[in-house]
């Protein structure tokens, strides 16, 4: 049979032709079954648990003048609440190399390779609260 654009077609597939393999007019009958070359990849890619883990680094003061400048804008009055309030934190923060060992919201860090890290174990209130805190921010390393 023929492949229309795609060239001819028989039993064996021309590995240069990409058409070749799906694209034949003759259909050739199924094989018995269908044996999966790693029949565990896909399972084993849900199974995994359901924890987040990040590092952060401890904030600094800024060096910058214009990282000074932007954060001390005032509000827009002409804005609509709550974007005309004065904002509870910098926009922009700087971080140092160093990591943070203190409590995260409430979350004490472990330690994995000399390295501290926060993890929590995802559940449907967890994720809620960490999109209400913004969990993952600009201190995150």
């Amino acid at each position: 049979g023929a492949c229309g654009a795609c060239g001819a077609c028989g039993s064996i597939v021309d590995i240069f032709n990409p058409c070749a393999a799906g694209f034949c007019t003759v259909a050739e009958d199924p094989p018995e079954m269908y044996h999966r070359h790693k029949p565990m990849s896909l399972m084993s890619a849900s199974v995994g648990f359901p924890i987040v883990c990040q590092s952060r680094r401890v904030p600094i003061e800024c060096t910058s003048q214009f990282v000074k400048d932007y954060n001390a804008q005032t509000p827009n009055p002409l804005y609509l609440p709550p974007l005309n309030a004065p904002k509870s934190s910098s926009i922009l923060r700087c971080r140092s190399e160093q990591y943070a060992t203190s409590e995260h919201l409430g979350y004490p860090p472990g330690d994995y390779d000399g390295r501290p890290y926060y993890c929590v174990f995802l559940s449907e209130d967890i994720v809620t609260k960490i999109k209400e805190f913004e969990w993952f921010d600009d201190m995150t390393a």
